[in-house]
């Protein structure tokens, strides 16, 4: 395949075998004329160090055996040379893209550049990059600078891309140098009269032709320094039949070609890609043709392919003039072009092509690429009486600073150029249908709407609206124009259409265009449907386009339907409190025509009469999320806080599509009005139980429980006081006796309760009958609406708790001697109902009877320090001294709280009484 760029093997190679008779000083030189081979037989993968005969290490071998090679490695060092030795360069390069080698900075009495520079490509392709070679040769001893700078000759005024610099360093001669081999020129290809030297009329043809001056001819192109010569050929002789066939001038993008090619053609060159603007479809494209510039801008780099893109323009065929890997006669090129426009051609161009500036460009540069071709350019006509044998007009690709404004006049038969000339046929663009623009889009008079239209021939106006729903290009855009008269739901969809569409719905004026609905791929499909709500009165345009390549058969069906939405029911509590949470249900009906879409609200709002008005307070709302169908209907319930207002009659009003987000036939009865009573809802606190024992003893604790319950209609907040009082009668009266108090913290809502239980200490008070009185909110701090149902009453009757002690034992032996001990052992009972208190003496006396006196004799006393509780006991044991009585019967007489010191509800029972003999 040929690859515009590089040297492409179309080339005649000059085999130079020389054969050295040893022995002898005969050198015979046999120069062998190659022909150009197919492209197709070049191996891009080749290695230019194997070896190899079309390897351009090889050819630059056999030109000196005194070469000393350098190459970007060496920049900034010192090269030594000698006198018959020839100084090589060899530095990569794209003369495709109009950048040479210029020399720079030399002393040319000491070096001097030899001949042209050469060119041998890493593959063999127009447009492809490889080795500039340039020779330089000394002339004298001493030194010199050698400075390369990389640029556009044209381009003087732009800094350098890159740059090369060495000093070179010439001293005496290389001893016994051999004579270097000749090096063969070669003269460039022979093909035929035209290039022989004698103009050639063709019969029926002017004698001078351009399709410049026929209005063929498009804008000059700058490729810039990417080796896409190939790509801007194969694009620039379509643009040129567009112009010439359709009258419009087209911007067509190479970058398509560049990224998209599947022969792995780019940057670095490639041959002409006309099957990819007739059937040849990339992997991810969807359709054959060409990409307008917009639609894929020029970056001059390998990018990436990113399909799909929309394709505008395609060829019925294309074919070369003679052949891929000739250059056909002039004869032949000149009907093609006369035949079909313009022709893409290869050729090689050097140093002196890349300076040109005006004029006839005559210079043979065929031996820079070895006798073939490096890049890709157009021929527009020619002219037989120019130059010596005739010229081309060529059209480059290198901008309009190079040349005559981006051309040439160029001698035929020089340079190989013409070489694998091509040409496409083009059967003009289909036209565009009647509604192709916005201003002429066809009106939709009535509903429903369907059309059917070839929209193959569509284009896209440059202030079309970009889509929002579609990312990437749009092609073949078409138009229709709808007023509604009253409010709707317009439905289009391009279902049965095709080719891949994309639709919108727009509304406003060109270049201001506001989408109002737009879709890609319905259901995942490629058709598209659109469903947008239409005021009544306002102009909508429906543009339709196709997402990628071209248009084709498009299938549109429209429909316009009204919905209706009517609520059909609303209730509510008949009275509720202010503050309160209260459940609100409705039921909403579509009464209309066509579906209602989401989505919509409904909302309820209080008022203080049955009109809707800015003052109502909007209570809530709910959101409708999906579709209404005609004669459907939907039920709902939302729970709303009323707020705090004055207690009396007010209306619930419900509004369903709040903020007329659907369009309705009817927009006058999305209303209903419910009445109910507010009232101000205030707690009250009352005590439901209060328990406590019937009876208690002063001093003591007994328990005592209550529950106090919210009957009011609002939450009871806190702080307020539980208080327990005694009372001498059953009502309360600032003189009752506090008890005890508890305190609640927390709020208590409507219908809440809490109990308490205390155990609480009986005051001291007489005994008697008495009442426990509750108390809850006993400050009032609660604003209540009863404030009477606060205390509740329960009788209590109360003992004064009295100690008696009584002698539950007494015992002594039952005789005993006169100044002896005897133990006597006693136990004191405390059986009254409250504590003895301290102190008191238990005292045993010596009687001559059973009663005690004061006459009677203590013989021991013990006191007794401690409480004895009501129910508890002490014993008591002493030993004794037998008093010095006469002898006989006697009695021993304990009295306990002998003194009296402990007030006893019984004083009778405290003596005890046992005998004893006395001997």
């Amino acid at each position: 395949m040929k690859l515009l760029g590089l040297l492409v093997s179309k080339r005649v190679l000059l085999v130079l075998m020389a054969i050295l008779l040893v022995g002898g000083s005969v050198l015979v030189l046999v120069v062998l004329p190659a022909v150009l081979p197919r492209p197709e037989s070049v191996s891009t993968s080749a290695n230019p160090a194997s070896g190899s005969p079309d390897g351009p290490s090889d050819r630059r071998q056999i030109a000196n055996a005194n070469d000393v090679p350098v190459d970007v490695t060496f920049d900034g060092q010192t090269v030594d040379l000698k006198l018959g030795q020839e100084l090589v360069v060899n530095l990569e390069g794209n003369p495709a893209t109009g950048y040479m080698w210029e020399v720079r900075e030399i002393n040319q009495a000491i070096l001097q550049k030899k001949g042209d520079a050469t060119f041998e490509p890493k593959v063999e392709r127009p447009g492809a990059s490889g080795t500039v070679t340039l020779r330089f040769e000394p002339k004298a001893e001493g030194e010199s600078p050698l400075r390369l700078v990389y640029r556009r000759p044209w381009e003087q005024d732009k800094p350098s891309s890159r740059s090369f610099s060495v000093a070179v360093r010439v001293s005496g001669a290389v001893p016994g140098a051999p004579t270097p081999f000749p090096v063969a020129t070669p003269s460039g290809l022979q093909t035929g009269p035209s290039a022989a030297g004698s103009a050639v009329q063709t019969v029926g043809l002017p004698a001078s032709y351009d399709w410049c001056d026929e209005g063929g001819c498009t804008s000059v192109k700058d490729q810039g320094d990417c080796g896409s010569c190939w790509a801007f050929a194969t694009v620039g002789v379509l643009e040129a039949n567009i112009r010439i066939q359709d009258g419009v001038e087209k911007d067509l993008s190479e970058q398509y070609l560049i990224s998209c090619n599947t022969e792995g053609w780019s940057c670095d060159g490639g041959w002409w890609a006309h099957d990819y603007h007739k059937d040849k479809v990339p992997p991810g494209e969807q359709a054959a043709g060409a990409v307008s510039e917009a639609n894929f801008p020029y970056s001059g780099t390998d990018s990436a392919c990113r399909p799909p893109r929309p394709h505008e323009e395609k060829i019925s065929s294309w074919s070369y003039v003679s052949a891929e890997d000739a250059v056909p006669s002039s004869a032949a090129i000149k009907q093609a072009i006369y035949d079909y426009g313009p022709v893409a051609v290869a050729m090689c161009v050097g140093g002196a092509f890349a300076a040109y500036r005006g004029g006839v460009f005559a210079i043979d540069e065929s031996s820079s690429c070895w006798g073939g071709v490096n890049h890709g350019v157009i021929l527009t006509g020619w002219d037989d009486s120019q130059g010596s044998n005739g010229i081309w007009y060529l059209r480059n690709s290198w901008g309009d600073g190079w040349g005559e404004r981006g051309y040439m006049r160029i001698a035929r038969g020089v340079s190989n150029v013409g070489y694998g000339a091509s040409y496409v046929v083009y059967g003009g663009s289909t036209p565009a249908p009647v509604n192709d623009e916005f201003d002429q889009a066809t009106v939709i008079t009535s509903m429903p709407y369907t059309d059917r239209e070839d929209t193959l021939g569509a284009t896209v106006a440059a202030d079309d609206p970009v889509f929002r729903c579609v990312t990437g290009a749009k092609s073949a855009t078409v138009w229709y124009r709808f007023t509604p008269s009253g409010n709707g739901l317009l439905t289009v969809s391009t279902a049965g259409s095709g080719y891949d569409t994309v639709l919108g719905v727009w509304k406003g004026s060109r270049g201001g265009l506001i989408s109002v609905g737009c879709n890609d791929n319905f259901g995942g499909a490629q058709a598209s449907q659109v469903g947008v709500a239409l005021d009544a009165g306002t102009t909508y345009h429906i543009e339709v386009a196709a997402t990628t390549g071209t248009g084709g058969v498009l299938a549109l069906k429209a429909t316009f339907v009204s919905a209706d939405l009517v609520p059909t029911d609303l209730g509510a509590p008949a009275t509720a409190g202010a503050g309160r949470v209260i459940r609100v249900s409705w039921t909403v009906g579509n009464q209309g025509s066509g579906n209602a879409l989401p989505s919509w609200s409904d909302k309820l709002y209080l008022s203080t009469d049955d009109e809707l008005s800015l003052g109502d307070i909007a209570l809530g709302s709910i959101t409708r999320g999906v579709s209404l169908p005609s004669g459907g209907s939907y039920a709902a319930t939302l729970s709303v806080t009323l707020p705090k207002v004055a207690a009396g009659s007010y209306y619930l009003i419900l509004r369903t599509d709040d903020t007329n987000r659907v369009s309705e036939s009817n927009e006058s009865n999305n209303v209903r009005v419910a009445s109910f009573a507010i009232q101000v809802p205030v707690p009250d606190l009352t005590l439901t139980r209060l328990t406590a024992s019937s009876s208690g003893a002063v001093g003591k604790t007994v328990p005592v429980s209550w529950t106090v319950l919210n009957q009011g209609t609002d939450n009871a907040p806190p702080y307020w006081y539980d208080k327990l009082y005694l009372s001498a009668d059953a009502t309360w009266d600032a003189a009752d006796t506090l008890i005890t108090s508890a305190t609640r913290s927390a709020p208590l809502g409507m219908a809440g309760s809490y109990s308490i239980t205390r155990w609480v200490a009986v005051p001291r008070v007489a005994a008697g009958s008495y009442y426990l009185i509750l108390r809850t909110d006993d400050t009032n701090r609660v604003s209540e609406s009863n404030e009477t149902n606060n205390v509740r009453v329960v009788p209590i009757a109360i003992q004064v708790p009295v100690p008696d002690l009584t002698l539950t034992r007494l015992t002594a032996p039952s005789s005993g001697a006169v100044g002896k001990t005897v133990p006597v052992s006693w136990t004191v009972l405390n059986q009254g109902t409250g504590d003895a208190p301290p102190y008191w003496y238990d005292k045993l006396y010596l009687s001559a009877d059973a009663t005690w006196d004061a006459a009677d004799t203590l013989i021991t006393s013990a006191t007794r320090s401690a409480p004895l509780p009501a129910g508890s006991s002490y014993p008591a044991t002493r030993w004794v001294a037998v008093p010095r009585v006469a002898a006989g019967s006697y009695y021993l007489i304990l009295r306990t709280d002998d003194t009296n010191r402990v007030s006893e509800s019984n004083e009778t029972n405290n003596v005890r009484v046992v005998t004893i003999t006395i001997q």
